[in-house]
């Protein structure tokens, strides 16, 4: 629970740049939020199999597959879940 009494929002970072994840995870989790890291589309994909999630911030580039297809894919399985895209 959250200081309002709440349950905190779910949200997977994705993007492969690890140090910009890692920071911003800990500064999402110092507000409450659970947060769950991904460093490509397909660590996002696996962790979406086995948590749900209410929001997703993806990069939209990425070596292994591309933003819009790791959001395609998430909404799939997750229909309700939001998806922000980040460009470099």
């Amino acid at each position: 629970m959250n200081e309002a009494g709440n349950a905190p929002i779910r949200l997977l970072l994705v993007d492969d740049e690890e140090d910009l994840v890692t920071f911003l995870a800990h500064r999402l989790r110092k507000r409450g939020i659970e947060v769950a890291v991904a460093t490509c589309g397909e660590d996002a994909l696996a962790a979406a199999a086995h948590q749900k999630f209410d929001v997703a911030v993806v990069d939209l580039k990425m070596p292994d597959i591309d933003g819009i297809t790791v959001m395609e894919r998430l909404r799939k399985g997750q229909p309700s879940i939001e998806v922000l895209m980040l460009t470099g």
